[in-house]
């Protein structure tokens, strides 16, 4: 049962992290090779990710007492940000072609400025391991950047290159989002 706004963040945290391993698998060998079954593997785990980054920013909303902190902000503003390119690159799944693939590139950018803003936001907070979710917010912004760069390939049709940066950095991002969830779950044992 959720009962405080760190439990709606914590659950938030973790199924970001599962959302972007499963996404991360869809971009990986052999599950690649089946181009449906990839979409699959990313749509869903773009769903998690969303429903994540969802539930983080309405969590740390509930725990805000005031008027909250510059650092609140942006880690919420970053989150919401996140889920809406979370949500393009789950629908860029079921477009056909170039549009699917532009959309894809929108919903990695969305993803990865998020990231940045949640970044630059937890690195104004003073807490034990605080460092490791920077770090956590960097790679996820690096990882789904790449991503979008890597799209960027495939609209040109350069898709052994495009689909290589793609792999990569889905891969960094779910290191930073299962780094970023472990960090947050440690801190929450640390301040009971």
């Amino acid at each position: 049962m959720i009962r405080t706004g760190t439990d709606l963040q914590l659950i938030g945290s973790w199924l970001q992290s599962i959302g972007n391993i499963i996404a991360a698998i869809g971009r990986t060998e052999p599950i690649l090779n089946d181009n449906e079954l990839s979409n699959q593997f990313i749509r869903v785990g773009n769903s998690l990710q969303a429903v994540g980054n969802t539930f983080k920013p309405i969590g740390r909303t509930m725990n805000i007492q005031g008027d909250g902190t510059e650092a609140d902000f942006l880690i919420i503003f970053g989150s919401w940000i996140q889920a809406s390119g979370n949500t393009a690159s789950a629908v860029a799944t079921t477009i056909e072609e170039d549009e699917g693939t532009q959309l894809g590139i929108l919903g990695g950018s969305f993803q990865s400025l998020g990231a940045a803003f949640a970044a630059v936001g937890s690195n104004m907070i003073k807490a034990p391991l605080q460092d490791f979710a920077v770090v956590g917010n960097i790679l996820q912004s690096l990882g789904a950047g790449l991503g979008a760069i890597g799209g960027i390939y495939l609209l040109v049709s350069m898709d052994e290159v495009g689909l290589q940066i793609s792999k990569i950095g889905t891969w960094i991002q779910a290191i930073g989002a299962t780094l970023s969830a472990i960090i947050f779950t440690k801190q929450i044992a640390i301040k009971d």
